[in-house]
């Protein structure tokens, strides 16, 4: 894996896992995604130098990601569906959805995590520990892309060494081990979590 700036590079994995080649401004990205009747190819399609697409594309359906003042994740919209709300809390966690319509007064759904991304309640959806950085939960495996590597909750470390020397406690940790009070979404270096303001830092 070559860590180029906020986009990085790798093979394909025909298994299903999250990684794909990045490039460079308004270019595209492959990600192959694990679905029930096997591996199926999604476009992720840019606007900005981030990690963070903003429309993705399967087939003939796709999903665009509505960003708030802040740069956070707020809204997406799939085709022929309305907009979700994407409700965050402090941490930028994704804790709940909500349909848009003011006469809906139940939530779509809600979920929690641990400090190290671990889901505690409610179900697997594609955005919910860092969601609001844009950090997609959904694969089976739990595996999260986290910028330039990939991150385990399970296990609460980086699958792959720091690209920054020195940018953490050792090159596989994740936060200098203190998640409660630092964060790491581009997977190169962490930052303390009341500087979470939406989009890439770090």
């Amino acid at each position: 894996m070559t860590w180029i700036g906020p986009f990085y590079n790798s093979k394909l994995n025909n298994s299903g896992s999250s990684h794909g080649t990045y490039g460079e401004l308004g270019s595209t990205a492959f990600v192959s995604i694990p679905r029930a009747a096997g591996g199926n190819r999604e476009v992720f399609h840019y606007d900005e130098a981030s990690d963070a697409p903003a429309w993705t594309q399967r087939g003939t359906s796709w999903t665009r990601n509505i960003v708030g003042i802040g740069g956070e994740l707020a809204a997406i919209q799939e085709s022929g569906s309305e907009v979700t709300l994407e409700l965050t809390n402090l941490h930028g966690d994704v804790s709940a959805t909500a349909a848009l319509s003011p006469t809906v007064t139940a939530m779509k759904g809600t979920s929690a995590y641990d400090e190290f991304g671990n889901r505690t309640a409610g179900t697997t959806t594609r955005f919910g520990w860092l969601g609001g950085a844009q950090r997609r939960t959904e694969l089976a495996s739990g595996v999260v892309q986290m910028g330039a590597r990939s991150y385990v909750p399970q296990l609460g470390r980086f699958l792959s060494a720091d690209p920054v020397p020195g940018g953490s406690a050792n090159a596989y940790d994740y936060g200098n081990a203190d998640p409660v009070n630092e964060s790491d979404p581009a997977g190169t270096k962490p930052y303390d979590t009341d500087e979470i303001g939406g989009g890439m830092q770090g």
